[in-house]
């Protein structure tokens, strides 16, 4: 758990160390899926039944469908890549809230493709390690018109 002191606010703090930590966890996220490491893929996240996902507008799943999904996709995707523009991470304290626009990239069934996703990760750190306990993916397009 990170301490925080009587001193401290949640909602101005940047927590700096703590944005590194979790920026190098992004880092080490998309080095998994790229290597196809499933196990180590899965050890950052937050498996339980608490954890929850959101993707291009299904249902919410839970832990078991979001690993196997994962397993499916990248075990078909190669060269696989994301740059994640507009990156924010908002750490506050135990808790840390991702957001980017990310242009996810790569080879499937030997054709280039590539998603434009608005991306949400919220982390919880347990005892120093971040992990992911929540991940909405959705499609970048037009806002529907009201």
């Amino acid at each position: 758990m990170t301490a925080t002191t009587a001193n401290s606010d949640i909602f101005s703090d940047a927590y700096p160390e703590q944005q590194t930590a979790v920026r190098r966890r992004l880092d080490e996220i998309w080095a998994a899926c790229a290597a196809r490491d499933f196990d180590l893929l899965e050890s950052f996240h937050g498996y339980g039944p608490k954890f929850t996902s959101f993707k291009d507008g299904a249902l919410r799943a839970g832990a078991d469908a979001n690993a196997a999904d994962e397993r499916k996709f990248f075990s078909m995707l190669e060269e696989n890549s994301v740059d994640m523009a507009d990156l924010a991470i908002n750490v506050f304290a135990d808790v840390a809230v991702v957001t980017f626009n990310g242009r996810y990239s790569g080879v499937l069934g030997g054709n280039r493709i590539s998603a434009d996703q608005q991306t949400t990760m919220v982390l919880v750190s347990d005892d120093g390690a971040w992990k992911i306990v929540h991940e909405h993916m959705s499609p970048i397009g037009s806002p529907p018109e009201r």
